[in-house]
């Protein structure tokens, strides 16, 4: 243990964990790769949290400052 591992070799142990599909628990597959269990932790967060990102799309709304001619109608009628 105490190894340093690029972000690159922490991505394939993730994927390596994922694909036995629940059959192992974290802690036999840290002790099985040599690898801290806390480390595999931050990493795999780290990578979840970095795919989020890279899905959200930021998406503009255009609100409209000005009521509308309708709008105007039906504030002054609901007034009456």
């Amino acid at each position: 243990m105490g190894k340093r591992m690029s972000h690159a070799k922490w991505e394939e142990y993730i994927k390596k964990f994922e694909s036995y599909n629940g059959s192992i628990t974290v802690k036999d597959f840290c002790i099985e790769n040599d690898i801290c269990k806390t480390q595999f932790y931050y990493h795999r967060k780290r990578l979840q949290k970095e795919e989020s990102n890279d899905r959200k799309d930021i998406v503009f709304h255009a609100i409209p400052l000005a009521i509308q001619d309708e709008q105007k109608k039906l504030l002054n009628y609901q007034k009456k």
